[in-house]
């Protein structure tokens, strides 16, 4: 999240104004935010800001939208993402979570057979807290989940289930 003071008096005056102060890929989606007399506002028309107003900036890029897409389980998303080579389907949030960690959590099996069959993922990957996805599967009972993880696991993870 970006907080940004502009002078824009019109969108493609702001647009220009974020793009120089903020680097981004092209197709990042931006949602625009501000405050006025604590409400919270989409920003979809310049004439609701005042001079100076601070706008806050969420920029959501494709590997964000895989993890939101992950703790959902908006599985169409995730099958569209999934055929972009340029997603990092190993991307990790604040707690160092995947979105496979995050599918197996929340016990969407679908998708975490969606990212079980990506050549891409590690399904090894730690959470800053040193869990697994085979480890939250196993704590929040999700024995599905785990006998698809033990299904293509070909290391020593699970040694200790």
């Amino acid at each position: 999240m970006y907080i940004l003071e502009t002078s824009a008096k019109t969108l493609p005056q702001l647009e220009s104004d974020i793009k120089s102060k903020i680097n981004f890929e092209e197709d990042t989606k931006l949602v625009l935010e501000f405050r006025k007399n604590e409400q919270l506002f989409i920003l979809d028309d310049i004439k609701n800001l005042e001079d100076g107003m601070a706008i806050k900036i969420l920029i959501k890029t494709r590997e964000r939208e895989l993890l939101d897409a992950c703790q959902k389980g908006h599985i169409e998303t995730v099958k569209l993402l999934l055929t972009d080579e340029r997603v990092d389907v190993n991307v990790q949030d604040k707690h160092e979570r995947t979105p496979f960690y995050i599918a197996c959590e929340n016990g969407h099996i679908e998708i975490a057979e969606l990212l079980l069959n990506e050549k891409r993922l590690s399904i090894r990957k730690k959470t800053n807290k040193g869990e697994t996805a085979l480890d939250i599967a196993k704590t929040n009972n999700h024995s599905e989940i785990m006998k698809l993880i033990k299904e293509v696991d070909t290391g020593n993870l699970l040694n200790d289930y």
